[in-house]
């Protein structure tokens, strides 16, 4: 009560604040999930037809100069400046610069720390602790574990925390990164390193900070993402606390963090680590890709969340007021810039270096390969991209269904002219196309987990789905049968091509990984360009493959299908396939 009287007088009164009280100001410039993105591009979501010209990492360059040339200027003005993850994967220039050229644009902008992302590890934990060696900045991200000693990884350049002395202000940084690794990359790329739970994590660098070290203020920098629906995130919390407390657990000690994790069975977001942890002043977050602007505060706690726009679209900025006779936090506010270069002039040198790298990365990338009437675009459900990318995999494979996932679309194929690059950003992660011999049993059970499963992200070919997500049931399937209307053959095998993401276990379909795969080796962007080639000039439309079906009630004969699978299992004693099927 006490810390929130404080936050309310500074920011009605800040003038006589200001004007009575010896303060210092900590102002944090952040960004997050540049993805590679660090050349010159558009502000399409302000204008698409005449979009505003973003300076990416040069421009940003400018605007940290600019900002830490003001600071310089007051005595008791600080600046730290944070980049939360997933900085490399998703342009050429990212990928086949090894990261470097993102890196280059950190030191030259003199970041004082990067976190690690999930997409920073898509190549594998040798390739991403080669390029934490690189670094000149210091990788920050504290819950990894050596699978081997048991310990922190010994790697050159990370650390799990950062303290950093502001006229006489301890600031202690703890970095995280999301819970979900283990289920958002394959087990190979991940070898050697195990990932601890963010929650628990946090408690214990924020008590070795606060008691041992002395630091004043806690940050925690997160890759984890925000909550898209607050409000009902923090209902559920209270819900959960009142479980806690039944079960003789307290708030705020690691047994009740345990026991939340417990009872969601899945990862902790921003909003849920603010509202399980007392003692963090602010989480600066990424993962979303989305500004939250301005900052969410916890209302137990009081820890600000703050979260800039990703691919080098926009630096975030929060300035701090820190009584420095109490040492904590009064007042805060906050602001997003967006690099427009009409504005901000980009850095001489920084663009110079990007462009040189860019030069190289996109040489091959040039050529047109098709023309489209209309935008190929994602989103939810059916998607004309994601029909797009399964279609050229069964064509290429003559299979008889195929699985994508729609986390694997990173871009829109726009309208007009279609280059070697728009293919290259939209399937950026250089996945590869794996065929297996599948029964009909498992066809059903992949579309139980992409359809009633958490993340529901399922594109197909080759088969047509109805499904009611607002079933009581676990199972939201109501019908699924092959694209001509006949029903799946439990007892046959069919043929099915994926990406090596998804056949290596990744976003829930474990399944995959137990059946015999051949990997073609052939990039999915590749299996996309033949195909665009093949089709061009695009004119697609939605054909109706999925539906999601609010009135939706059980297809009699597809219901006999499940019952049969509910039998298998039974026979094979497995309930550990049942709950895989359904808890994803």
């Amino acid at each position: 009560m006490f810390k929130r009287l404080f936050y309310t007088l500074v920011i009605i009164l800040s003038v006589v604040s200001f004007a009575f009280a010896s303060n210092t100001q900590i102002t944090i410039l952040h960004t997050n999930d540049i993805h590679g993105n660090i050349g010159e591009s558009t502000a399409f979501w302000m204008n698409p037809e005449f979009p505003p010209p973003l300076g990416g990492a040069a421009s940003l360059t400018s605007l940290i100069k600019e900002v830490r040339a003001n600071i310089a200027k007051e005595e008791d003005n600080h600046l730290i400046v944070i980049d939360v993850g997933d900085f490399w994967q998703g342009t050429p220039v990212g990928e086949k610069s090894d990261g470097r050229a993102v890196l280059d644009f950190f030191e030259l902008a003199e970041y004082d720390m990067i976190v690690l992302g999930n997409h920073d590890f898509d190549k594998g934990v040798a390739a991403i602790k080669e390029m934490v060696a690189y670094s000149k900045i210091p990788f920050v991200t504290a819950n990894l574990r050596d699978t081997v000693t048991g310990e922190y990884p010994e790697w050159e350049n990370l650390q799990p925390y950062m303290i950093k002395e502001m006229g006489g202000i301890k600031v202690g940084i703890i970095g995280i990164i999301t819970d979900d690794m283990p289920t958002l990359l394959p087990a190979d790329s991940l070898e050697g390193i195990e990932f601890l739970l963010s929650g628990t994590t946090i408690m214990k660098f924020r008590d070795l900070l606060k008691n041992e070290m002395d630091c004043d203020l806690i940050i925690v920098a997160a890759h984890t993402g925000i909550s898209y629906n607050v409000d009902n995130k923090y209902k559920e919390n209270i819900e959960l606390q009142k479980l806690a407390i039944a079960e003789g657990l307290q708030y705020g000690t690691t047994q009740y963090v345990e026991y939340v994790y417990e009872k969601k069975g899945f990862g902790l977001q921003d909003h849920d680590l603010t509202a399980l942890i007392p003692g963090i002043d602010v989480l600066v977050g990424g993962h979303s890709h989305q500004g939250l602007y301005p900052p969410y505060e916890d209302p137990r706690n009081h820890t600000l969340v703050i979260q800039a726009y990703s691919k080098a679209s926009a630096l975030g900025r929060l300035d701090l007021i820190v009584d420095d006779e109490y040492r904590q936090l009064i007042g805060y506010k906050s602001t997003n810039y967006t690099p427009f270069t009409d504005s901000t002039a980009p850095d001489k040198e920084v663009k110079k270096k990007v462009d040189e790298y860019i030069w190289e990365a996109e040489k091959d990338l040039r050529n047109i390969v098709a023309v489209s009437a209309t935008p190929m675009t994602r989103g939810n459900d059916e998607t004309l991209l994601g029909s797009l990318i399964a279609d050229a995999m069964k064509e290429e494979y003559r299979v008889d269904f195929v699985l994508f996932n729609r986390g694997g679309m990173r871009a829109d194929l726009p309208a007009g002219q279609i280059s070697g690059k728009d293919v290259y950003q939209t399937l950026p992660f250089g996945n590869t196309a794996v065929v297996i011999d599948i029964s009909g049993r498992d066809i059903i059970r992949i579309l139980q987990i992409g359809f009633s499963g958490r993340r529901r992200d399922t594109q197909i070919s080759g088969v047509r789905v109805i499904y009611n997500p607002d079933l009581e049931t676990k199972n939201k399937l109501c019908w699924a049968a092959m694209e001509d209307g006949t029903p799946i053959d439990l007892d046959k095998t069919y043929k099915m091509v994926t990406s090596n993401y998804l056949s290596a276990g990744a976003v829930g379909y474990q399944l995959l990984t137990k059946l015999p795969q051949n990997d073609s080796f052939t990039p999915l962007r590749d299996v996309l360009s033949i195909y665009l080639k093949k089709l061009t000039p695009l004119a697609r439309k939605l054909d109706g493959r999925i539906k999601r079906d609010r009135s939706a009630e059980m297809d009699p004969d597809f219901q006999i299908q499940l019952d049969h699978l509910d039998d298998d299992l039974t026979a094979e004693e497995t309930p550990e396939k049942k709950k895989e099927i359904f808890t994803q």
